[in-house]
């Protein structure tokens, strides 16, 4: 989403981080994208937030304006503080007369009440509110959330895809699957059951790809897909690989989906940006934050529950789209348009390359 803002900028861009290798710029936009970490400014408590918001306000000086990205960390379903953060930065950024807008995010029907009460405030400021789908921003609504705009997830707006990705990065010279196993649904789909899917895809004639989507501790998938190739049946194993190399760049990604047939997911973000060429992609869902994504598509089937029973659905919806592959495909295309009309909205009232 970082890059797909920056990709997108005609002026030059100051990413606040908490570190300084949190991200990495690519080496095209270097020359007007910089990285200023403030440590404690969502995380920090006493002194160190305090610290950290009086360095947040001095770099406001030249600002032109302010966009927080908001993916799908406003809701409170992982961090209820940092969620009420970045709302109050950007309240407290309107409030100080910038055109201030949080950047296309995903709402659950059960946020917290902290998260639900700032964003609130956010909106009633004048926050310009980008909610990524038509449930997220329908869910806005009902609660009641002032300043939404619907659009789609910022990324269907980028730029970028690597023309080398698909033959530097993947072993298979024909036709091949990716799958990925999301580290934060482990607990929800076995590594049996994804196993179960990789030797179905392989047995319909596409070898897989394991591709770690979120290579970090903990939460990570690296182990999750490590997980999946220890219980894939070794008469198979010729045809899987998975990816043990450095974390793969968005364009990258892209270009690794652009060549696949089909993916398969725990990570929304694999899934656009399959979605982004008309690959079909089944998205595992466990926070009700995925549907709206498929309804852009108007394809409720590409989101599949995680819960028990996952390997028989993914299973069958696999075989429903690879049988009338190139139709899924082709309609998927004919909706991309509209979706990224819908994308570039996030930024409309900014100078920007479109």
């Amino acid at each position: 989403m970082v890059e797909a803002f920056c990709e997108n900028s005609v002026h030059p861009v100051v990413l606040v981080t908490r570190y300084a290798d949190d991200l990495s710029v690519p080496a095209d936009l270097a020359n007007r994208v910089s990285i200023v970490p403030i440590d404690g400014l969502l995380n920090g408590r006493g002194r160190l937030h305090a610290k950290a918001v009086r360095r947040f306000t001095a770099l406001l000086g030249d600002a032109r304006t302010v966009s927080v990205i908001g993916a799908d960390i406003m809701d409170g379903a992982y961090n209820p503080r940092t969620s009420v953060r970045r709302s109050d930065i950007a309240t407290c950024a309107r409030r100080a007369g910038f055109d201030t807008r949080v950047i296309g995010f995903s709402w659950s029907s059960h946020p917290t009440r902290s998260a639900l009460r700032s964003l609130r405030t956010a909106g009633d400021a004048g926050v310009r509110l980008c909610l990524r789908d038509p449930l997220s921003a329908e869910r806005a609504r009902v609660d009641g959330v002032s300043g939404v705009v619907e659009t789609a997830d910022i990324v269907f707006a980028a730029t970028s895809v690597s023309p080398i990705a698909r033959s530097s990065l993947v072993p298979f010279a024909g036709a091949y699957a990716v799958v990925n196993a999301s580290g934060l649904l482990a607990s929800h789909v076995r590594a049996d059951d994804l196993a179960r899917v990789v030797v179905h895809l392989v047995e319909r004639g596409l070898p897989v790809l394991l591709l770690p989507h979120v290579i970090r501790p903990l939460t990570g998938d690296r182990e999750a897909c490590r997980a999946v190739l220890r219980a894939v049946d070794p008469a198979h194993s010729d045809s899987v690989a998975l990816w043990e190399g450095d974390v793969v760049s968005p364009a990258e990604i892209r270009g690794i989906a652009e060549g696949a047939t089909v993916v398969v997911t725990g990570r929304m973000h694999l899934a656009i940006n399959a979605l982004f060429s008309g690959v079909p992609a089944l998205i595992l869902a466990s926070q009700g934050k995925v549907e709206g994504l498929a309804r852009l598509f108007d394809r409720d089937e590409l989101c599949l529950d995680a819960g028990p029973g996952a390997a028989e659905r993914i299973t069958a919806a696999l075989d429903a789209i690879l049988a009338d592959r190139e139709s899924v495909s082709n309609d998927l295309r004919a909706r991309l348009p509209r979706v990224r009309r819908s994308a570039l909205d996030n930024l409309h009232g900014l100078d920007s390359a479109h």
